[in-house]
C-alpha cells in the first residue's frame, strides 16, 4: 500500500490541506496549475464568485484534458471560453 502524505496548496489565496500518494513537488505543481487557471478566469471578470471561478476553471481544465487525450491542439483563449464567461458574468450581474 502506498504511503500517504499531507501538504498545503494555495488556491486564490486560500490554503487547502491535501493528502496525496505522489511526490510533494508534483502536488505543488498541480496546485500551482489550478491556481493559475482560477486566476485566469478571475482576471476575465472580477465579479464572479469563487464557486463560479472554480466551475469555469474546471470546465477549462477538463476541456484541455480531453483535447490532449484526443490529440487535438488547444488554442488557449478560445472564443467559446469568453462566451461562457461573458454569459455567466451577465447572468450573475
Amino acid at each position: 500500500m502506498e504511503k500517504s502524505s499531507k501538504t498545503i496548496i494555495r488556491l486564490l489565496g486560500i490554503d487547502y490541506p491535501v493528502i496525496y500518494n505522489d511526490s510533494e513537488e508534483r502536488m505543488q505543481q498541480i496546485g500551482f496549475y489550478v491556481d493559475k487557471e482560477f486566476n485566469e478566469v478571475k482576471l476575465r471578470n472580477s465579479k464572479l464568485s469563487t464557486t463560479m471561478i472554480a466551475t469555469l476553471a474546471a470546465i477549462n481544465i477538463a476541456d484541455e484534458f480531453f483535447k490532449q487525450k484526443e490529440g487535438i491542439s488547444n488554442e488557449r483563449h478560445n472564443k467559446r471560453y469568453y462566451w461562457i464567461c461573458n454569459f455567466l458574468c451577465f447572468q450573475s450581474a
